[in-house]
């Protein structure tokens, strides 16, 4: 049997994920990895390549679909292929693990081209959960 869930229903959700999301006195933060991805629950197997901040508030709910609020573009901590992301609250806390892709891939999180340069420039260019 197939779960059917009602666009109230999602919206719900995913604004539960915004009022997460904007906890702390910070603002949540999407950071970029290279390599597999761990479970949620465990530490990167390398440091980050970039922490891009999101606006407060980090996103906004419509239609079932949760689009995140990027924030400024950030300067790369690190050089490599970016391929998943942690976001992460205000505090710190971890949220939820995601991919990322270019404009013309499939990943939750977009951002202009996925080889980043230590120092080079990163923003996101869009973040789209929920469908």
């Amino acid at each position: 049997m197939t779960l059917s869930v009602s666009f109230d229903l999602k919206n719900a959700r995913l604004s539960a994920v915004v009022a997460f999301l904007d906890t702390g006195a910070g603002v949540a933060r999407v950071r970029i990895y290279p390599g597999a991805r761990p479970l949620v629950t465990a530490a990167a197997a390398s440091g980050f390549l970039a922490e891009l901040p999101l606006s407060k508030p980090s996103g906004s709910v419509l239609d079932g679909i949760l689009t995140l609020a990027p924030g400024e573009p950030v300067l790369n901590a690190n050089s490599g292929v970016a391929v998943w992301a942690r976001v992460v609250n205000g505090n710190g806390e971890t949220a939820f693990d995601c991919d990322v892709s270019d404009l013309t891939g499939t990943g939750e999180i977009k951002i202009q081209n996925t080889v980043l340069f230590e120092g080079g420039e990163t923003r996101m260019v869009s973040g789209i959960l929920g469908g």
